[in-house]
């Protein structure tokens, strides 16, 4: 069996399968799904896609969790010659809305349920392509390795999101092309990260290309004792979890983390004091700072613990180029800088995406000629991240050139988090900017007028928005502070949250605010949310993050006895259900459609 990094990833895929078709490729709650069985359904589904008219270049949607259905789906789509793009099902209607728009998608295809009302365009379950018989011939040479694989979307500096079209060859390079970080039939990959995240791709693709098994997880998130004990399994060798991620899963379940081969970690700045304490511990597992936009197909560069020379940077490296990619640390005129000198990351090579869908004006800005290459029309990407070389040639990360930040590992930027609640006809103008909390950036919207209903206006945003795009703290203010250009004077907005946040201390330690239930319960809350609960208190309207939520599920698992459902409070997210999920007579379920929904 050979495989080429430059193919199409169902020619690669069909390849491993034909040549170990009893080999497991996949395994979740429903079973596992061997690869030749994987590739007759995925053919048999691809047929019946084509005679739904899904042909070159045709966008899907796909709205699910990593499972065999949406796995399969996404093979049948790319036989098919269409491409797919990632839904969350947690996503509000809005968004999908926006999503197939952009895309243009043809069809939709849902895993449990149907996505949205008023889609506009037609919608089917997955297991639906199975029943149906056709004639249909699949085509047997789709174009090429340049045709669209995915369509990921990433935060917009306009407010909106843009729409980055992923080739066939960025994947398989990534999964085949990358030696350091390329699996073998022997490994084993857990498969956790939201579809419409990137790095599904490389915990997807990468295994798959190369005859390795996923593990996928039941629902998502995961409380950090699920994780914990998935990562303990033994089918299970490599990792990803972003850095936030990673450093609560070091503190306290370190033992789980230990158990892999391969720990990848990153979408924002490793923890430094948190890798070297891993590293001393687990010196068995390998710790891999990893790189890489979405434009360039999730890793560009990998950084490996075991090489960091602690005494060139006190930060975590993000390592050298990787799979064919370029890097390339230019001034502001394109100029190379002086080695060690700090200066803006431009990356290279095949992996790159096509572009910005249907916005060529950004792409051009994004996208521009590479000078440093003999290819014709070759092109770089201008990253807007800030790094420098160390001596032993290995990048280091030094933040970003823009105003883009990571929230729980997602790209975000501000701009488009106000533009979500400037959309609200309530709000008269709405300012977001970024401070740092323990899991990385924390957002603060400013709004005006000061009367408005900042809760109301929250509540609203969920439902236009998935949460990383919606501020955690909300402030209403009777005008936004100008400087002397006019402009709004951002140093003055983040005097305005520090005032916010005296106001708050002085409001908590006001006596008579005693929230009810247990202390210890009460203290974790206020904990992770800095307020104090009331019965009616929403976690996530307090301020709290999914991040938050998971310390907050440890805390009363260790301090408290009970051990609780991620997913049964993230569903019910009231301080008024968490004291009824940890009373002594509290089931482990929910009623009705909110314990459906939590485990979708």
């Amino acid at each position: 069996m050979t495989t080429a990094p430059h193919a199409r990833i169902e020619q690669c895929f069909t390849a491993v399968a034909e040549a170990f078709p009893e080999r497991v490729a996949l395994a979740d709650r429903y079973g596992e799904i061997r690869y030749g069985e994987l590739l007759t359904r995925a053919r048999a589904a691809a047929a019946s896609l084509r005679a739904k008219g899904v042909d070159s270049g045709a966008a899907v949607l796909i709205v699910g969790h990593g499972d065999q259905r949406t796995v399969l789906a996404m093979l049948a789509v790319l036989m098919a010659g269409g491409c797919y793009v990632p839904v969350d099902p947690r996503y509000p209607a809005d968004r999908v809305r926006l999503m197939a728009g952009t895309a243009r998608a043809a069809l939709a295809l849902h895993a449990d349920r149907p996505p949205v009302a008023d889609l506009g365009i037609p919608v089917h379950d997955i297991p639906s392509l199975l029943t149906e018989r056709t004639t249909t011939a699949v085509p047997s040479a789709p174009a090429g390795p340049d045709d669209l694989a995915c369509i990921m979307f990433t935060s917009g500096t306009t407010g909106a999101p843009k729409a980055v079209g992923v080739t066939h060859r960025g994947i398989t390079g990534l999964a085949l092309g990358a030696e350091s970080l390329r699996l073998g039939p022997g490994d084993g990959v857990l498969l956790h990260s939201t579809l419409a995240f990137d790095a599904s791709t490389f915990e997807i693709w990468s295994p798959l290309l190369a005859g390795a098994r996923i593990t996928a997880a039941d629902h998502h998130p995961l409380a950090l004792h699920e994780l914990a004990a998935l990562l303990a399994r033994p089918q299970i060798t490599t990792a990803w979890l972003t850095a936030p991620l990673f450093r609560l899963m070091a503190t306290h379940h370190g033992p789980a983390l230990g158990t892999l081969r391969t720990l990848v970690t990153g979408g924002d700045t490793v923890p430094a004091g948190a890798a070297r304490s891993f590293t001393a511990v687990h010196p068995a597992t390998r710790l891999v700072n990893g790189y890489g936009p979405t434009e360039n197909t999730t890793f560009s560069t990998l950084g490996d613990a075991a090489a960091w020379d602690r005494e060139q940077s006190a930060a975590f490296p993000i390592g050298a180029a990787i799979a064919g990619t370029t890097c390339h640390v230019l001034d502001e005129r394109l100029r190379p800088v002086a080695p060690g000198a700090e200066g803006e990351l431009y990356l290279g090579g095949p992996r790159l995406a096509r572009g910005y869908l249907h916005d060529p004006a950004a792409t051009a800005a994004r996208f521009v000629p590479d000078p440093f290459s003999a290819r014709p029309g070759a092109r770089m990407y201008r990253t807007g991240d800030r790094v420098r070389h160390l001596p032993d040639g290995a990048l280091d990360f030094l933040g970003r050139a823009d105003d883009e930040v990571k929230v729980r590992g997602f790209r975000t930027d501000p701009a488009e988090a106000a533009a979500v609640l400037a959309a609200d006809p309530a709000v008269d103008d709405a300012v977001v900017i970024a401070g740092t909390g323990p899991d990385g950036a924390v957002l603060t919207a400013f709004l005006t007028p000061a009367s408005v209903d900042t809760d109301a206006v929250r509540r609203g945003a969920w439902q236009r928005a998935p949460r990383h795009l919606v501020a955690e703290r909300i402030i209403a203010v009777d005008a936004l502070p100008l400087g002397p250009t006019g402009k709004v004077d951002r140093a003055a907005l983040a005097r305005l949250a520090d005032d916010a946040d005296d106001a708050d201390a002085r409001t908590h330690d006001a006596p008579g605010t005693a929230a009810p239930g247990h202390p210890a319960l009460a203290a974790a809350w206020e904990s992770q949310t800095g307020h104090r609960p009331l019965p009616d208190s929403d976690f996530f309207a307090d301020g709290g993050t999914s991040l938050g939520l998971m310390r907050l599920v440890e805390q009363v698992r260790t301090q408290l006895g009970p051990t609780l459902d991620f997913a049964q409070l993230y569903a019910a997210p009231t301080y008024a259900d968490l004291c009824r999920l940890t009373a002594p007579s509290a089931t482990p379920t929910l009623p009705g459609d909110r314990a459906q929904e939590a485990a979708a």
